[in-house]
């Protein structure tokens, strides 16, 4: 297995090891991989990340083609679905509630211009209301 990042490609460097005297010898500077599970292409797969790669891909869920699994504890699953299963019936319920009260609400805005058209015809001004009749 290459010490290399799957995500970045982050591998081995070579360099110097130097002493307090200065004395050069070489050395490898090896990354920090770990194997984690995430989401490639659909399926869950065991990538060699380094733990830059790693912080991100918790901080923002997805780095390039790989996508983080969270897992969740049976208890906490459990009461995620009664949750879901308890809000389905009442946001049906409410909604058909409120198609009823936008019925009646459409029936009471109808009367309403019906009522005022009829006073806004008794309410015609005429010219000679304004002006006075002619003797």
């Amino acid at each position: 297995m290459a010490l290399r990042c799957q995500n970045c490609n982050k591998g081995i460097i070579r360099g110097h090891a130097v002493s307090h005297a200065k004395n050069r010898t070489l050395r490898i500077f090896s990354p920090n991989l770990q194997k984690l599970k995430v989401f490639f292409r659909g399926r869950t797969k065991k990538a060699l990340l380094c733990t830059s790669c790693i912080k991100r891909l918790k901080k923002y869920g997805r780095i390039g083609r790989f996508s983080f699994i969270k897992y969740v504890s049976k208890k906490e699953k459990s009461i995620e679905e009664k949750a879901v299963l308890e809000i389905k019936p009442i946001k049906e319920a409410v909604h058909e509630k409120d198609k009823k009260e936008k019925k009646l609400v459409m029936v009471e805005k109808k009367e309403e211009k019906k009522e005022k058209e009829v006073t806004v015809k008794k309410k015609e001004l005429q010219i000679e209301d304004i002006v006075g009749k002619k003797n």
